[in-house]
């Protein structure tokens, strides 16, 4: 586990309830919206082999959607 995962967890750990609830939720917001960002700004704009392209192209739809629902369900809170 890297070091800002440590610390997330930490942060999780300390909270419980709503809050937990709310702490968790913006963070998945935030680490969907990191992969998309490596997908977008860095893994596709460079990627040579066209089998990774491919399953990263496959891939990127569905890591779009559950953005999506961890923005709408943060939304909700």
């Amino acid at each position: 586990m890297d070091m800002e995962s440590k610390k997330n967890l930490a942060a999780l750990g300390k909270l419980s309830g709503h809050e937990l609830d709310k702490a968790y939720v913006q963070q998945e917001v935030t680490a969907h919206q990191a992969v998309l960002d490596t997908i977008d700004k860095s893994l596709l704009p460079n990627v040579s082999n066209g089998e990774l392209k491919d399953l990263l192209e496959k891939t990127r739809p569905g890591i779009a959607a559950r953005l999506e629902l961890a923005r709408h369900l943060a939304g909700t809170m």
